[in-house]
């Protein structure tokens, strides 16, 4: 039609993209449905067409390498942040948190989330029909708990400034467990060995845990750790033509309820308003160290710190553990749900942490006997070329069965060991069900 801007598509089949585009093609689609919701012409004349073909993204091999039994990082590279959060997020099916930075950032899209707890939100139609639902529900991210800020003679530690003469992160599937060590040189000159551990329990659904060490090498300096947590965050922006995106809430989601704190003990009970849903979350911590020291609480209603201060001295560790518990309801009141809270850290407090640690390795030495998969006598060209399909059957929460789902992956990327690739996704899918 004349003065219509003409435009033509390809869809690649067999790899020849390049071919399509040779010929003329000015969007290339590995898939037609990318073609439903299309650019708009104003995208399309200001060369903005995000269905465009990018190059794909290919991290260094020798920060990311391959490995069995773990994902590994051994830098901290800023380009790659949403890719790690997801891939190195845990779960236990109820409770699961994105791979974030223990300092609290910097984050692509932090999370933590609660499989079953949401938010409700009307569903608005141009015209009215029977059988059209009338309630949408969006997952809520909800109180993040799992944040450790270290500040060493008055200097934040924070990843994106920070010299850092070691780094090494890695998803540990034998474990279970989230493991970071890095050494930290100040601008003063003090070498600081920071080591964490962090673990969403398989055992006891309602609970994580974070093993946080600090140790300094060269020299005395003072010490503050700040343990937060915090409940009121914004949801990321999400395009309102994108029917593939979760719903984003204009105003806050969680209405304060209940906060106290008692000795290191911090309490936040918040609550949605149209589902009705009650959320509790409590942090306990117990810290180790010969370094003299005190620490101050605070609380209101949105946000919680218990923050230590010490005199640190060259050799000698300081060693935090966190405790974290989740409790919801949609029956129960504000100070019944606490109440719950308390029981479990009550319980997981005077266990301690390795006990923790011991179950959820004993878990997943049990889970892995059962559903390792080994390939033998295959060549590794068709081994690179396969895609592996684990199917989950079912995911109990409350004791109802929710449907089963399938995780498909490639085994073409470089940087990934085959059978660790089967490792993540299948611990990913028995673990992180309902995570973004």
């Amino acid at each position: 039609m004349s003065g219509e801007l003409q435009r033509e598509s390809g869809v690649v089949r067999h790899g020849n993209a390049e071919e399509l585009r040779q010929q003329g093609a000015h969007q290339v689609v590995h898939d037609l449905g990318a073609l439903v919701h299309g650019p708009t012409r104003d995208a399309l004349e200001r060369g903005t067409d995000p269905m465009l073909h990018h190059a794909r993204l290919r991290p260094p091999p020798q920060d990311y390498r391959a490995d069995e039994w773990h994902f590994i990082e051994k830098s901290f590279h800023p380009e790659f942040l949403p890719q790690m959060e997801t891939v190195l997020a845990l779960g236990n099916g109820y409770l699961g948190m994105r791979g974030c930075p223990e300092e609290g950032g910097p984050t692509a899209e932090n999370g933590t989330f609660i499989n079953g707890f949401y938010e409700t939100w009307p569903i608005v139609y141009g015209e009215e029909a029977y059988g059209f639902a009338k309630t949408g529900q969006t997952i809520v991210n909800v109180t993040d708990s799992k944040i450790i800020k270290l500040f060493v003679d008055d200097e934040p530690f924070w990843l994106p400034n920070a010299r850092c003469v070691r780094y090494d992160r890695r998803l540990n599937m034998r474990a279970g467990t989230l493991d970071r060590e890095l050494l930290w040189e100040t601008p003063a000159g003090t070498q600081v060995l920071i080591t964490s551990r962090r673990l969403v329990s398989f055992v006891h659904r309602h609970v994580a845990a974070i093993s946080y060490q600090v140790t300094l090498l060269n020299a005395a300096a003072p010490v503050v750790l700040a343990s937060e947590m915090v409940a009121h965050q914004p949801n990321a922006g999400v395009p309102a033509d994108d029917p593939q995106q979760a719903r984003a809430f204009g105003g806050r989601v969680l209405q304060p309820r209940v906060s106290y704190a008692r000795e290191r003990r911090v309490v936040l009970c918040h609550a949605t308003d149209q589902s009705r849903m009650i959320l509790t979350c409590a942090t306990d911590h117990d810290l180790e160290t010969a370094c003299p020291h005190t620490y101050k609480v605070i609380h209101r209603e949105d946000v919680g710190q218990v923050a230590f201060t010490l005199e640190a001295q060259p050799g000698a560790p300081i060693h935090l553990t966190k405790y974290l518990v989740y409790h919801t309801s949609q029956t129960a009141s504000p100070a019944e749900v606490c109440g719950r809270a308390e029981w479990t850290m009550d319980r997981v407090v005077r266990q301690g942490f390795q006990p923790l640690l011991a179950a959820q390795e004993q878990y997943l030495e049990e889970f892995w006997r059962r559903s390792d998969v080994r390939i033998r006598h295959v060549s590794s060209t068709r081994v690179q070329r396969s895609t592996v399909e684990i199917q989950q059957e079912y995911v109990r929460d409350n004791g109802h069965a929710t449907n089963g789902y399938i995780l498909t992956f490639d085994l073409t990327h470089p940087l990934v060991h085959p059978r660790a690739r089967r490792k993540r996704n299948a611990f990913s899918g028995s673990s992180s069900h309902g995570i973004p």
